[in-house]
């Protein structure tokens, strides 16, 4: 009789168990996400694919909601820990009031910054950078980055993509970041902003259903041509997505490269400093769902416009084939001889798939000899990086971006790895007022080297 009812009260607890599980999961409405759209590309407006993503309900909700401890939030969860703070709140008031009304005090820690995602040296304000943290907004110094100040609106879309300076200190910032996470989640933004008094005030300047942007250039002779790669929405497919040019300062854009199909963006940009008609892109064919990350496609490429953008052809010629295997593309000219262009390709699954140089300005290209360093850099998730530069003094000494940063001495036939600066690297930018100095941003702030990014030598700023 004993063990009779010792079974019963046993089943009873299992199946109070089971409920206490489901329950959430069942009462926390499920985001059905939107189907991978593979329509052609449209005629750059993007205004249906825009008003159509809009009215979707987003994916982060339920995607947090799955995440947290027992598989969800339960209904009525949020209100009740309102109700409790607010009780709280009024209990603290009632038994020490100075303490109720004190304000906060930031004691630290101050040895890590967030992550940078992208750098601008002033031209001719010396010691003067801006940086584009990935969900801060834009911050300013004055000392070779000893100190930053925020110089970005609260009112303004907080997450940036990439940063640009022209020779007369016009500043804009792309929002929206494309580095798009594995199991985090990155934010879309709201277009492009410009500013022409050092950030002191912005105007948005368009592309409001950009999503994100991963790179801004400029024709070095005309100020008024500048480039957007416009990656797009990470969650939806369409809206206005590929490379974009505008031929006022910013003032209007125009689409000139659109993707293969409605999930194909722009992640990356590189400009001729000696002949600015031609320019390379590299579009990215990624969709993220709340279940799952397609980071490549058909539509991942290298093109190379030789007009100033009016035509575009995509390079096969020793580069990597269309294939549903190819994720991100980064690239990258070498200054002191633009002949030599340098492509590092990941592929979907996020695995190194190899370094790529043309020495004819893209006409072809061989692969270099497979770096363990640069490829074990990428770790599985090469597509959170993405990246290549090279020294403009020195076609070859060439960076890659990775867990670790990698620099090449040779060309980028071999790689020595760096491990002072934080990991995740995502911005590497010269300041060519002073020999040897450059700026490095990575998910710990921004580190500089005045010895030109030699030796693992970095200061933290």
């Amino acid at each position: 009789m004993k063990n009779s009812i010792s079974r019963i009260i046993l089943t009873l607890v299992v199946i109070l168990l089971v409920l206490a599980v489901l329950l959430p999961l069942i009462s926390y409405p499920r985001f059905v996400g939107a189907g991978r759209e593979r329509s052609k590309a449209g005629d750059g407006t993007g205004q249906g694919d825009a008003e159509s993503a809009e009215k979707q309900t987003p994916p982060e909700d339920w995607f947090i909601s799955q995440r947290v401890t027992h598989g969800g939030i339960p209904m009525g969860a949020p209100e009740r820990a309102a109700a409790q703070a607010a009780v709280l709140a009024q209990a603290a008031e009632q038994s020490n009031r100075p303490l109720a009304v004190a304000r906060w005090r930031f004691v630290g820690p101050t040895n890590i910054g967030g992550r940078v995602v992208d750098i601008a040296v002033d031209p001719v304000a010396a010691d003067t950078i801006y940086i584009a943290a990935a969900t801060g907004g834009v911050w300013k110094s004055t000392d070779r980055g000893a100190r930053f100040t925020s110089i970005w609106p609260a009112t303004n879309p907080q997450s940036m993509g990439a940063l640009l300076i022209t020779s007369n200190g016009t500043l804009f910032a792309a929002t929206g970041e494309a580095n798009p996470g594995g199991g985090s989640i990155t934010y879309g933004g709201g277009g492009i902003f410009r500013s022409v008094d050092g950030g002191a005030t912005w105007q948005r300047v368009g592309l409001t259903n950009s999503g994100a942007i991963g790179r801004l250039v400029i024709d070095p002779t005309n100020p008024q041509r500048i480039f957007a790669a416009v990656t797009g929405r990470l969650y939806n497919p369409g809206g206005q997505r590929g490379v974009y040019q505008s031929t006022d300062g910013g003032s209007t854009w125009r689409r000139v490269l659109a993707g293969d199909n409605s999930t194909t963006g722009a992640v990356d940009l590189a400009i001729d400093p000696a002949n600015p008609n031609r320019v390379f892109a590299a579009m990215w064919d990624h969709l993220r769902e709340p279940d799952l990350r397609t980071y490549g496609g058909l539509g991942s490429g290298v093109y190379r416009s030789i007009d100033g953008g009016a035509t575009w052809q995509r390079l096969t010629n020793g580069l990597p084939v269309a294939s549903a295997a190819i994720g991100r593309i980064g690239i990258a000219i070498a200054p002191s001889n633009p002949q030599r262009v340098f492509a590092i390709v990941i592929q979907t699954g996020g695995l190194f798939q190899g370094l790529y140089r043309s020495d004819n300005g893209g006409e072809s290209w061989t692969q270099l000899p497979n770096s363990s360093t640069l490829s074990g850099a990428q770790s599985t998730y090469g597509w959170w990086f993405g990246r290549i530069w090279v020294d403009p003094s020195d076609q070859n000494h060439v960076f890659g971006a990775g867990v670790y940063l990698c620099e090449s001495t040779d060309g980028g036939s071999s790689f020595a790895g760096q491990f002072s600066p934080h990991a995740d690297d995502h911005a590497m930018t010269w300041d060519l007022k002073v020999p040897g100095r450059v700026y490095l941003g990575n998910d710990g702030g921004t580190y500089r080297s005045d010895i030109n990014g030699s030796h693992d030598q970095w200061t933290f700023a």
